[in-house]
């Protein structure tokens, strides 16, 4: 997507500084970043430290007040929504790149179970699942989280999870689908009932 808009929109050479790699993987880093303080701002001087922090991480030597320059002006994806503060412009971009970020971290499945815990961060977790070659894992987190707190939205977001992902094992959807028709059953909330309806009818029931 970097690329093409550079190319075709903005009519610009690739980056001298960054290839489009290196830039997803510093957008991915700031992202994350963001999601660890549910924040949606940062200020100049965290976000230099962060790109100072990754650069390093990726063996590159730049300046990088220079890098957050080209990532501005090519890409427009981090913009100055204030004097001295940034974040990314639309927000689904950071949605986005939080959502692979967590992909490929070792600990991203339980930084985002902590966040769905603070009734956090749904549309990161269909992200998630979205873009996993297999959510399995994803969804029998959720599952198990819901057997132990009974929280409605829990099983809930599995379903929908279930639904944006791919891959999933037969015994697993079919565990998730008796644990959606039970809370169907059970639940006394109009809008739960809809809701559990809506993913059930998705999900082939």
């Amino acid at each position: 997507l970097m690329e093409d808009w550079d190319k075709f929109d903005k009519q610009l050479s690739p980056s001298p500084a960054l290839n489009y790699e290196q830039k997803h993987t510093l957008l991915q880093s700031i992202s994350i970043s963001l999601f660890k303080f549910s924040a949606i701002e940062l200020s100049r001087d965290d976000l230099l430290s962060l790109l100072r922090d990754s650069l390093s991480k990726l063996g590159i030597e730049g300046d990088t007040k220079s890098v957050l320059q080209d990532i501005q002006e090519r890409s427009g994806l981090i913009i100055e929504k204030a004097i001295g503060r940034f974040g990314f412009s639309p927000l689904s971009f950071q949605e986005y790149f939080t959502a692979v970020g967590l992909l490929k971290s070792p600990d991203g499945l339980s930084l985002l179970l902590d966040k769905i815990e603070q009734d956090e961060d749904y549309e990161i977790a269909l992200l998630f699942a979205g873009a996993a070659p297999k959510c399995d894992e994803l969804i029998v987190a959720l599952i198990e989280k819901f057997e132990s707190c009974e929280e409605n939205r829990i099983i809930v977001l599995a379903g929908k999870a279930a639904v944006e992902g791919q891959n999933i094992s037969l015994k697993l959807k079919s565990r998730l689908i008796t644990r959606l028709t039970e809370t169907f059953n059970s639940a006394l909330d109009e809008e739960d009932l809809l809701e559990i309806q809506s993913v059930l009818r998705q999900l082939g029931v």
